[in-house]
């Protein structure tokens, strides 16, 4: 009888364990959907550095790279914002055309860069395309 005894407290034990690691995990995870959460909505300004971009082509100049890259931002964000999304409490025609956030993208030729102010979910688009576009001038030099 001892040994059913024991078992089932080994058992038990083992149970609370799991159950406190799955609440644990649980409640991890919930602290970062509510992190994320937060970023999404947070408007920050960011600098993004071209010079790679820009240096590789020739063909252009410097503030013709950045306005072609500016548009290309703007555009891509336009076609993929929600119609009646929510930032900061008010309701937008897009997350781009928040007119809080004009001119949203500044051209700085002398540094080769942009300055963008958009929401984190923005920021993270514009890191996503950005990416694409290095990845794709990558592979046009592996071709040349």
């Amino acid at each position: 009888m001892k040994k059913l005894g024991i078992r089932f407290s080994v058992g038990f034990l083992l149970f609370v364990a799991m159950w406190v690691g799955g609440f644990l995990s649980g409640w991890r995870y919930g602290v970062v959907v509510k992190q994320q959460s937060a970023y999404d909505q947070t408007v920050k300004v960011v600098a993004y550095d071209l010079s790679d971009l820009i240096e590789a082509d020739q063909r252009y100049s410097t503030r013709s790279h950045l306005s072609r890259i500016s548009r290309l931002i703007s555009e891509t964000l336009e076609g993929e914002t929600l119609e009646g999304e929510t930032l900061a409490g008010e309701t937008l025609a897009g997350e781009w055309s928040n007119p809080n956030l004009n001119p949203g993208i500044i051209e700085h030729p002398a540094a080769r860069s942009l300055i963008v102010e958009q929401s984190g979910k923005n920021h993270r688009r514009i890191d996503e395309l950005l990416k694409e576009l290095r990845l794709k001038q990558e592979h046009v030099v592996m071709v040349r």
